[in-house]
């Protein structure tokens, strides 16, 4: 497993010597909420993608991925109509053709309010899900290397994907190589009556994996037991990033990006 963590973990001002940091205390990415690098991420310019890329590559790291994907679009809607869905898809594989420019390979689709179903039976929701996410796993296919991943989240906060189970069920209905399963610690503990044995059971088969506490409150502040998580995620044959997803402190962050990056390393790796 590489560890990473979220620019969440810190304001914009801080950025560059937060990437300086976050290689200093041995991280190997950083994912991205790209509302926050740009007012509207799909319009940036190809020297702006360089140049961001450059800013990392020079502190010796990857971007893991990318988060919050429709934090600032309320707009975009999954369900609402078939002219929303298009529009909601499309706006997926803009930001799948940036993932491409900056080598992030997943993108992980939480955004509740934007996949709320509302009044739409279940049934017709699955289908119409199904069909709008394999059309985005192949205009993505065709982009490069990137995966959109199912975010499951509790029932108090989505009518929609609400249990592991669920997530790998519409991922194995997509059934294409670009669309896969996010697991979140937060999600699951609050969602699933045996969260260690969830993660032991799909632990292989997920494509991204986010550290969070409930509140995206500090990972190390024990309101879950990382070291138990990332026992079982480990038993489970899990190789790839996972990202520390926790909410920044007042100014300075330093020391509580320093402090989460060796919780995660020491639960998760060792």
């Amino acid at each position: 497993m590489r560890v990473s963590i979220s620019n969440i973990a810190w304001n914009r001002e801080e950025f560059d010597r937060m990437l300086d940091v976050v290689s200093e205390a041995g991280g190997d990415a950083i994912e991205l909420a790209p509302n926050s690098i740009w007012q509207e991420p799909i319009k940036s310019s190809p020297k702006e993608r360089k140049e961001f890329m450059n800013r990392v590559s020079r502190a010796g790291l990857d971007v893991s991925g990318f988060h919050a994907l429709l934090f600032t679009r309320p707009d975009l809607a999954l369900f609402r109509d078939k002219a929303s869905s298009r529009e909601y898809a499309d706006y997926l594989i803009a930001l799948g053709n940036l993932a491409v420019d900056l080598e992030a390979g997943a993108m992980v689709l939480g955004s509740p309010r934007n996949r709320a179903r509302g009044s739409l039976g279940l049934d017709e929701a699955w289908s119409w899900a199904v069909e709008s996410f394999r059309y985005v796993a192949e205009e993505l296919e065709k982009a490069g290397e990137v995966d959109l991943c199912i975010e499951p989240l509790a029932p108090s906060e989505t009518d929609f994907i609400s249990s592991v189970a669920e997530g790998w069920d519409l991922a194995a209905a997509v059934d294409h190589k670009r669309f896969g399963l996010l697991i979140d610690t937060k999600a699951v503990f609050e969602s699933e009556a045996d969260p260690l044995g969830t993660i032991s059971g799909f632990g292989a088969r997920a494509r991204h994996f986010h550290i969070s506490n409930p509140g995206l409150g500090p990972v190390y502040n024990g309101e879950i037991d990382h070291a138990a998580v990332g026992k079982a995620l480990r038993g489970a044959g899990y190789k790839r990033y996972v990202t520390i997803e926790m909410r920044r402190l007042e100014a300075p962050n330093e020391a509580h990006v320093r402090k989460a990056l060796q919780y995660a390393k020491s639960s998760y790796l060792s």
